[in-house]
């Protein structure tokens, strides 16, 4: 379930702004 919920922010943060939410999700998914 987890690993959806970070495919599905990952995809919103691309759509939203092309990298830097990207970058800025990967950090938080990391904690």
């Amino acid at each position: 379930m987890k690993q959806l919920y970070d495919t599905t922010k990952k995809l919103a943060g691309k759509y939203s702004k092309p990298e830097r939410p990207v970058k800025r999700q990967r950090r938080q998914a990391n904690h």
